[in-house]
């Protein structure tokens, strides 16, 4: 038997009803609109083709509107745009309540419940749905097939038409199939230039290269296949989809590729560390992109672990405590390679105590002006001030020659005074038309000096001296 045989020819009987439940797709509906005539109204009702009425003023022209969701008829209020189209779209009224509960006027494209049946659905006038408002995303479902894990991955396309009809398609695009140590890439569907949309094949070809173009799939995982008997069965590839999996980190290629090098990555997944896989897989290989095949998923190494080692805790280059605190802090991968960039001047416990108190991005701003770490955050602590107002004030400083050697100017006893005495400083000193215009004002005001009992008051020579005194 071929590898293509392998492929499943039909999606999940429940695949859209799973998705749409897992992904929160296709949750809204359309309520479609049009302004009709009187008459028409009064035939509709008379007939008996209406379900219900939602008419408040009589004097205004009658709508009539569909809901795609449960396909029922009924008369609303019509509401008449501005002239111009865009300052104010049209819309309807519905004044009686019904299921949904809602009253008042709704513009064209406004979000509501349909008045009959209650759904979520959209408000468009016919000539907004005339080409069908579309719906459409891509699903990959896992199967194992003879011993073979095969990923699939299908496009699932919703349409309603202008006149309500809802119309499904879900075709075939790519395959991944694991046959021993090798990725086999099928493709059944190609996209359109300029990513215009989806055409068939009619077959399924397979691709000289793999490019794991899968990355973190929006995965059905509803039934999730054994793995005994197949090369993946102590991978953990499921326990390792439940813990990133709606952190978007889930990378079914890129893990196996990560087991069949390093078999103990497993043992993070065992000690529910996961995610801290997930995440590092994402950071290295995610973000790489070709110019003619889009965004892939690059081979990850993550060479910042030692596969030398077998446990967790010496994987990382931690202790069995220190990995607990991992554990219970949540550190991600950029916080573990900070902490190993800084082992040797900094103790453990005083980095996890400052990751507890303030982000990564503060604590390594903090580190790498060479100042001490924890009397930094007991200082901030005391002063009720943010890092950004003490950086702040250490840049000013620098600009202004004091001498940040000296404790009472490194850490002011009132750090919010100090920080704007000295902005007004800085800014007097830069600014010189400033300078000149004060100058010139004492100049004007050297007749007013006053003395007396040993108390002189005379106008400011600088402008330092005015805020010397604040």
């Amino acid at each position: 038997m071929e590898l293509v045989d392998l492929i499943p020819t039909t999606p999940p009987e429940d695949l859209v009803a799973v998705m749409s439940k897992q992904e929160r797709w296709w949750t809204t509906g359309v309520l479609i609109y049009k302004c009709i005539s009187k008459a028409e109204s009064e035939a509709l009702l008379e007939h008996g083709d209406m379900e219900a009425g939602y008419r408040g003023d009589l004097l205004a022209r009658p709508a009539l509107i569909r809901c795609s969701e449960c396909g029922k008829m009924a008369l609303a209020d019509y509401l008449p745009g501005s002239k111009n189209g865009y300052s104010n779209p049209n819309g309807v009224g519905i004044w009686t309540c019904g299921i949904g509960k809602n009253e008042g006027y709704f513009h064209n494209g406004s979000n509501l419940l349909c008045p009959i049946c209650g759904a979520q659905v959209r408000l468009l006038h016919t000539r907004n749905i005339r080409f069908g408002e579309m719906e459409a995303h891509f699903a990959t479902v896992p199967t194992v097939q003879q011993g073979r894990l095969v990923l699939e991955q299908w496009h699932i396309f919703r349409d309603i038409d202008r006149n309500g009809n809802t119309t499904w398609e879900i075709v075939p695009v790519s395959a991944y199939i694991l046959d021993g140590k090798r990725w086999h890439k099928f493709v059944h569907a190609r996209k359109g230039p300029f990513d215009s949309g989806i055409y068939s094949l009619n077959k399924w070809e397979e691709l000289k290269g793999v490019r794991d173009d899968l990355g973190a799939p929006f995965m059905y995982l509803k039934k999730l296949p054994e793995m005994e008997d197949t090369v993946l069965e102590n991978a953990k590839l499921w326990e390792y989809a439940k813990q990133t999996y709606h952190k978007n980190c889930f990378f079914p290629i890129a893990y196996t590729r990560l087991y069949q090098r390093h078999s103990q990555v497993e043992n993070f997944i065992t000690s529910n560390m996961g995610r801290l896989i997930g995440e590092s897989i994402k950071e290295e290989c995610g973000d790489s992109e070709s110019i003619y095949h889009g965004p892939y998923t690059r081979v990850p190494q993550l060479k910042w672990i030692d596969w030398k080692e077998a446990k967790p805790h010496k994987m990382l280059g931690l202790t069995k405590e220190q990995l607990r605190t991992v554990q219970r802090d949540g550190w991600d991968c950029q916080k573990l390679k900070f902490w190993k960039d800084q082992a040797e001047e900094l103790a453990f416990d005083e980095v996890a105590q400052a990751l507890r108190e303030k982000p990564l991005h503060e604590i390594a701003q903090i580190v790498s002006l060479n100042v001490p770490l924890t009397k930094t955050l007991r200082y901030l602590k005391k002063q009720g001030a943010d890092w950004f107002t003490l950086k702040d004030y250490w840049d000013m400083a620098k600009i202004g020659r004091l001498d940040l050697d000296e404790d009472v100017v490194r850490w002011p006893s009132r750090l919010g005074d100090a920080h704007d005495q000295l902005a007004v400083q800085i800014k007097y000193k830069q600014d010189p038309k400033m300078r000149a215009v004060f100058a010139e004002m004492t100049e004007r005001c050297r007749g007013l000096t006053w003395e007396h009992d040993g108390i002189c008051i005379r106008p400011a020579e600088t402008p330092e001296e005015l805020v010397e005194v604040l």
